[in-house]
């Protein structure tokens, strides 16, 4: 469905996008986690203004755009 990997209880699993490879898709996912399990609201909104700073990422998505730096 227009996703690149997945993650699934301990299980990450990942295509092999065109775009990228599946060390950057895997480190990708992993990306999710941290920002889920291991940032604190005030690290989201800190990430947030950051963020905002590049031009470059999705405005509306800060998740994904700490996944794709991250």
């Amino acid at each position: 469905d227009g996703h690149i990997g997945v993650i699934f209880k301990d299980k990450i699993t990942v295509c092999a996008p065109w775009r990228y490879s599946r060390e950057f898709t895997t480190l990708h996912e992993i990306g999710h986690l941290v920002f889920e399990k291991l940032m604190t609201p005030e690290l989201k909104k800190e990430w947030s203004k950051v963020a905002k700073k590049n031009k470059k990422q999705n405005q509306d998505h800060d998740e994904e755009n700490f996944c794709m730096a991250y």
